[in-house]
């Protein structure tokens, strides 16, 4: 279980994330914004083997498959 500041933390990067795709922020902005929480969520490591030293973002479906889903936190 996440920590209570963990937690806060989480809510108000999706909620910057949710707000810049709501105002129509560009793909580059929300895309930066969608790997900042991703990254929080997961403790900034990788969420197959847990490694730590360059961890990077991915979608579970590639952007250009399903586009719909780029900034879905759970693609």
């Amino acid at each position: 279980m996440k920590a209570p500041g963990k937690l806060d933390e989480l809510d108000k990067a999706l909620s910057r994330l949710n707000d810049a795709i709501s105002h129509r922020r560009s793909a580059k902005h929300c895309l930066g914004l969608w790997s900042t929480f991703v990254r929080l969520r997961d403790d900034s490591r990788c969420v197959d083997c847990h490694a730590t030293k360059r961890v990077a973002a991915h979608h579970i479906c590639r952007k250009s498959f399903l586009p719909e889903a780029a900034f879905d936190t759970g693609n």
